[in-house]
């Protein structure tokens, strides 16, 4: 049976090994192992996975890079579409302060003014 390894990332929330028991590390390696997660010290996931801590830190900025791509990805495909319902609301007649108090967020305030924010739209409304 051929035993299946993943790397998920890095942690410096667990400080222990589940391989070797040492204790106060710095972080660990969170690793699937046949669909078990575990997390390594850097010397035992390097000697289980069979490959160097070199590799194993350059898949983890990898994953690391992956996942803030896609969460950027997320966020622009959040505004595009918070964009989209703004200008058919506009379209539609609502004014742009109706849908801003409506709908949007407070972001800042300023004397007697607040920032409302929808989208990558904003505008100060006096209170």
């Amino acid at each position: 049976m051929t035993t299946e390894f993943k790397i998920i990332g890095f942690t410096d929330k667990v400080n222990e090994c589940d391989c070797c028991g040492k204790t106060e590390l710095k972080g660990t390696y969170c690793i699937y192992i046949d669909g078990n997660e575990f997390y390594y010290g850097s010397t035992c996931a390097s000697n289980t996975i069979k490959v160097s801590s070199d590799d194993i830190k350059k898949e983890v900025k990898k994953i690391e890079l992956e996942k803030s791509i896609n969460e950027m990805v997320l966020n622009a495909k959040f505004e595009y579409q918070q964009n989209k319902v703004f200008k058919l609301a506009i379209k539609k007649g609502i004014t742009k302060v109706e849908f801003l108090l409506k709908y949007g967020e407070i972001v800042d305030v300023m004397n007697t003014e607040k920032c409302y924010q929808y989208g990558s739209f904003n505008s100060y409304i006096s209170n």
